[in-house]
């Protein structure tokens, strides 16, 4: 069985105007990577505008 996550940026993955996602967030992707659930990341964003998130692979 596959398991996937989704995630919005704006309002989830980074506060609302941030740039840089939280240490609780970046936690948290981290610990879904670990129990090998995808990760996903929904936006409307061109490539070269969407945020890094260092260590979480989308």
């Amino acid at each position: 069985m596959i398991k996937i996550a989704f995630f919005d940026v704006d309002g989830t993955l980074l506060k609302m105007g941030g740039k840089e996602p939280s240490k609780k967030t970046i936690s948290t992707l981290k610990q879904l990577q670990k129990k090998g659930i995808l990760l996903c990341m929904a936006t409307g964003r061109s490539y070269p505008v969407i945020p890094n998130f260092e260590g979480i692979d989308f």
